[in-house]
């Protein structure tokens, strides 16, 4: 027996799917048409006037916050003036030159007890006798002995005297029995009017080697 055939029912008939109209949107959009875009309105700025800057008043303000000027002619202006350097600087020299005046005062009254007292002691200091030295007298020893020791500034090139009032005012404490024998030696000189002895005397023995080696070279050349 063939088998029945089936009836195909038909469901409910669907609704054709609709389109977008673009054209519409666009042309709605650009006329203000649609609801959800709505424009902005124009913002008006207010209109600032420029700020005038009065000058005159400045210039005068700053003019009256100006210290006044000092009369000198006016004494008690006088006051507020500073010495100059120059000044300070003579009278610096001044003191320093009265102080050497006092010093030299004192060096030219010591005894020569206290001269020979001072070199025994240094004497006593050494642990061997001093070589080549025997036919020397004890002032030139002393003199010698403040040549060679460095503690008051190199000696060549300066004159003895000069190199012990330098170290006096640097405070180096040079021993006043050396300005003593300076002093005298140099006064002898001028009292028998030796010339050559008052620059000898005032010589160091590194330029008296200094010299001798100098001439020593030239007689040999």
């Amino acid at each position: 027996m063939p088998p029945a055939k089936r009836q195909r029912t038909s469901g409910p008939t669907t609704a054709a799917q609709g389109t977008l109209n673009f054209r519409s949107s666009k042309s709605s959009a650009a006329a203000g048409a649609s609801p959800y875009f709505k424009p902005s309105k124009p913002v008006s700025t207010p209109a600032t006037k420029p700020e005038v800057i009065d000058v005159t008043s400045d210039e005068s303000q700053s003019q009256s916050q100006q210290p006044p000027a000092i009369d000198i002619s006016d004494p008690a202006a006088r006051v507020f003036q500073t010495a100059e350097p120059e000044e300070e600087l003579d009278e610096d020299a001044e003191l320093e030159a009265n102080a050497e005046k006092e010093i030299e005062k004192k060096a030219l009254a010591l005894p020569e007890s206290k001269i020979k007292a001072y070199w025994a002691a240094k004497e006593k200091e050494r642990k061997a006798p001093r070589v080549h030295q025997k036919e020397l007298s004890m002032r030139e020893k002393m003199l010698r002995e403040f040549d060679m020791s460095s503690r008051y500034g190199p000696s060549m090139g300066i004159a003895r005297l000069a190199r012990w009032k330098r170290a006096y005012r640097l405070e180096m404490q040079p021993p006043i029995e050396i300005l003593a024998v300076l002093l005298k030696e140099e006064k002898s000189a001028n009292d028998t009017k030796d010339k050559a002895a008052g620059v000898r005397i005032q010589r160091s023995v590194m330029d008296d080697l200094i010299m001798s080696s100098r001439m020593k070279a030239e007689i040999e050349a």
